[in-house]
């Protein structure tokens, strides 16, 4: 399991550190204030986003965890 803030790499995809890179269709879970919420990464063509539970967004500053 990877933890950490999201970055956007030089590839402009979204990785939690060096060594893992998410893409479409990524499963994640996303720290909020009442814990964690499981969501996946999708793309619309232009940039990532994150879906779950009725909810997207595009990611800002987030801490995720990545199995």
């Amino acid at each position: 399991m990877t933890e950490g803030y999201l970055k956007k790499n030089n590839y402009g995809r979204y990785s939690v550190s060096k060594h893992t890179e998410l893409t479409c269709g990524a499963q994640v879970e996303v720290k909020t204030v009442h814990g964690w919420l499981p969501m996946r990464l999708e793309h619309d063509g232009i940039d990532y986003y994150f879906v779950g539970n009725g909810l997207s967004f595009y990611p800002r500053k987030v801490y995720v965890r990545h199995p």
